[in-house]
């Protein structure tokens, strides 16, 4: 047995899980290794996770195979390029870079071919296997195209207040942008996704499918989500954010993954969402939730470029739909400061400054690892040595010194 081991230890949502197990398992056929996953079910069904038990997602021989135990997960090791020299236990994430492979470039494009083989040699549950078959059964009109409306905890969950998050999913308006154009230009679309009240809303449309009406009535939570993941592998494309369930299916289908807001300048975005939370066309029945999104997503991508009346828009809309959110009264302030509002800026850091609490629990939000904390630091343009002109005693000054410390700057 090969002294090389390649394993997957994720421990979020679904999506991204199986991602990773599709990259260990594809290394390890490529390089004649061994395989295995570690499987948390701590996250079971939280904030929209389509999380559950081992024994619910996979067959007890794979199981008995392939499952590692939590002091060998935790011992491994990042993938590196030079691995493939030795032997010893390397982690795979939900992505493997092209570097990886920097000494053997021409492997890049095995392990590539062979990800979505890795998929159909999972050895999964039974209900899994059916969910599995009646996706491959159903009837897709040609040319369809998949839009996947990742929502839980992003939208609705512990993520709101987070900045970075907003690459995972689409804003509302931009779905509905999307929609009207594919119809306009030849029909034909298929949606999927968490969010049902947004679903539910565009599929009133002529030649609009919910995925949600071919589900069969017995599927559980998870079987819905396996069953979702492959029929839009079967669509001519998918468009989406960087959802792990999105990538999974672009993955499996060998199709494109799109993401609608990184093809147009970012100011195009801005200027969506600025026009669809003013409209008076805009449905009572989108959730307020996906309004607090859509502002949140305009703020951090037009932070210093929105004009000051857009900018002052977003942050109220965005306050009314989600009023716990400190996100906006924050980007208020520091919007102010940017702006030379010093005095504006003092009111607003106070305000936020009274509820300490939120205001930490918000900070800790943004830096639990260093690519948010980055995002973070970069949203804002925060310059380490903005602390030489900052002497204390200013309520800006102390939410400035509270941020540089949480976001260890």
């Amino acid at each position: 047995m090969s002294e090389l081991m390649f394993i997957a230890k994720r421990t979020d949502g679904l999506g991204e899980r199986l991602r990773a197990i599709l990259n260990a398992f594809a290394l390890s056929e490529l390089y004649g290794a061994r395989f295995g996953f570690y499987w948390d079910d701590d996250k079971f069904n939280k904030e929209g996770h389509a999380i559950d038990s081992i024994e619910k997602v996979f067959s007890s021989n794979f199981i008995d195979a392939y499952h590692i135990d939590q002091d060998v997960a935790e011992s491994a090791k990042p993938l590196h390029k030079v691995l493939f020299s030795g032997s010893g236990v390397f982690y795979c994430d939900q992505v493997v870079e092209e570097a990886v492979f920097e000494s053997e470039p021409h492997r890049y494009g095995d392990f590539k071919a062979k990800l979505s083989e890795s998929f159909w040699k999972i050895g999964f549950s039974e209900s899994i296997e059916l969910a599995i078959n009646a996706a491959m059964r159903v009837k897709l009109p040609e040319s369809c195209v998949a839009i996947h409306l990742r929502a839980g905890d992003v939208i609705y969950g512990g993520l709101r207040s987070n900045i970075s998050s907003i690459s995972k999913a689409i804003s509302y308006p931009s779905v509905e942008n999307l929609v009207n154009g594919f119809l306009e230009e030849r029909g034909n679309v298929l949606l999927a996704g968490q969010d049902l009240a947004v679903i539910s809303l565009l599929s009133q449309q002529a030649q609009v499918t919910s995925i949600e009406r071919l589900h069969p009535e017995s599927f559980g939570r998870v079987e819905s989500a396996i069953f979702d993941a492959i029929v839009m592998s079967r669509a001519e494309s998918v468009y989406a954010g960087s959802s792990g369930f999105a990538v999974l299916s672009s993955i499996v289908g060998g199709i494109p993954l799109l993401n609608p807001e990184r093809i147009v300048d970012q100011a195009e975005v801005c200027d969506l969402v600025v026009r669809s939370v003013t409209s008076t066309e805009i449905s009572p029945d989108v959730p307020k939730e996906q309004v607090g999104f859509a502002c949140k997503k305009a703020l951090v991508l037009g932070f210093l470029v929105l004009e000051r009346k857009d900018f002052d828009l977003l942050c109220d809309k965005g306050l009314s739909a989600d009023p716990d959110n400190v996100v906006f009264p924050y980007m208020r302030v520091w919007r102010d400061f940017r702006d030379g509002r010093v005095t504006e800026a003092d009111k607003g850091a106070e305000r936020i400054l009274a509820d300490h609490e939120s205001l930490v629990s918000f900070l800790k939000s943004n830096s639990r690892t260093r690519w948010q904390r980055r995002f973070f630091a970069k949203t804002f343009g925060l310059k380490s040595d903005w602390r030489q002109d900052f002497e204390g005693g200013s309520p800006f000054s102390d939410l400035l010194e509270l941020t540089y410390r949480l976001m260890r700057i």
